[in-house]
Order: C-alpha cells, then sequence, then structure tokens
C-alpha cells in the first residue's frame, strides 16, 4: 500500500479531522458536524492484491465509530482516474503523493456540502432512537468500568432479560467494532431494560431498524467515552 496514514494526518487534522482505526483495508477520518448534530467521514479505501486500487469517499452518520445502513454515502469519482471503476492505481509513492493531496483539498469541502444535504433528514429518520440512546446513556454511570455496569444489570434485569440482552450482543451484524463484546452486552442490556425496552424482547435488529439504531447509537456512545 502505497497511501500513507500518516501523511493523510498531516493534511486533515488541521481541518478537525481525527484518524479512526475502523478496518485493515480502509483509512477513515471523522470530524464532528457539531451545528447539524452528524459526523462528517472521509475515507479512502483499497482494494487489489498490493491495495494498489484506491478509491475515496464521503458520508454523513449520527455515529462516529460504526457505520449504520442508513449512513448516507457518496464516492468521489472526480478523483479517480478510472471513472467507471471510480477508482486510481496507484503504482508508486510519488503518485500515492499526489493522490493524497488531491484527496485532502477535495473531500473536505465535499463531506461538507454532503452533510448540509443529507445531515436534517438522517437526524430526522433516528430520532426517536437518538432520543432514547440519550436517555438510556444517562442512567449509565461513567465513573463505572464497563464490567462493573454489567454486573450491576446482570443483579437489576430479569435474568431472562439479561440473558437475552447477551444473546443479543452476539447477534449476526450487531457487533460491528472489534474486541468491543463487552460494551456491546452493555448497549444490550440498556436498550433492552425499563418498559420502553420491553418491546425489543423478541424482536430480530436485523429486521427492526429501530432495536439496531438504538443498540449501535448506545455502542457507538460508549465508545467515544472509553476513548476520551
Amino acid at each position: 500500500m502505497k497511501i500513507d496514514n500518516n501523511r493523510l494526518k498531516l493534511l486533515l487534522s488541521p481541518l478537525g479531522f481525527e484518524a479512526l482505526e475502523l478496518r485493515s483495508n480502509s483509512l477513515t477520518f471523522c470530524r464532528p458536524d457539531i451545528a447539524r448534530g452528524v459526523y462528517q467521514k472521509i475515507r479512502v479505501d483499497f482494494q487489489g492484491r498490493r491495495n494498489e486500487a484506491v478509491y475515496g469517499d464521503v458520508s454523513v452518520s449520527v455515529t462516529k465509530f460504526i457505520s449504520l445502513k442508513i449512513d448516507e454515502l457518496m464516492t468521489l469519482n472526480e478523483i479517480a482516474s478510472n471513472k467507471e471503476r471510480c477508482w486510481t492505481i496507484i503504482e508508486t509513492a510519488a503518485e500515492a503523493k499526489v493522490w493524497e493531496r488531491k484527496f485532502a483539498d477535495l473531500a473536505p469541502p465535499a463531506v461538507e456540502r454532503f452533510s448540509a444535504e443529507h445531515a436534517n433528514d438522517l437526524r430526522e429518520r433516528t430520532s426517536q432512537a437518538r432520543r432514547r440512546s440519550v436517555e438510556l446513556l444517562q442512567h449509565l454511570d461513567p465513573t463505572l468500568s464497563v464490567y462493573a455496569q454489567l454486573r450491576r444489570f446482570e443483579s437489576q434485569l430479569e435474568a431472562t432479560v439479561y440473558k437475552r440482552a447477551i444473546r443479543l450482543s452476539e447477534w449476526p451484524g450487531v457487533l460491528q467494532v472489534y474486541d468491543a463484546d463487552e460494551i456491546y452486552q452493555l448497549a444490550c442490556c440498556a436498550v433492552l431494560s425499563g418498559r420502553e425496552g420491553a418491546i425489543f424482547l423478541d424482536q430480530d435488529p436485523l429486521h427492526n431498524d429501530e432495536l439496531m439504531w438504538q443498540i449501535q447509537l448506545v455502542a457507538d456512545a460508549l465508545l467515544v467515552r472509553e476513548t476520551t
């Protein structure tokens, strides 16, 4: 891989972007759009045996570390040398530096325009999930470890509800961040708690967007707490 993460950090950090370690075959940079209440993300993806095929995209999300299927995303075709495949083949360090500079010049204003276009709709569609996730987070003690909060839920919830929450955290498609099992267990316990949580006890998160969004929003907020 010729594209260099550190060079991109130097170009993008003055613009408020933070590098996120999310996937092995991509580089993601994120900044909060405080005015619109979303996160702006720009990403470099790689394909090929040597990751020589490079393409960029921009997206808007209500979560920082997690990607939701509702997220709005657009490929930056204007920086691609192959317009049909939307990628550029990078063979040398010199070519990589030229592409990185072009990406750093074009992606930030592109994601700003994209956010202006899509943020309000995204927030409206997730309004109920965001409202409840905020309420749930207010009842999670940030002074306690994730493990300690899990033990508290284990003692407070009915045994069947707690076991359902653990199973829910292991559901295919739910765990989206490597090595964050306990955070997802805690998020699922929170979402299934209380009167509002009872309606989700027999629901499949792959067929119930509201359930999936609430889990991911709580998990994402917990990840933000853990990294700040």
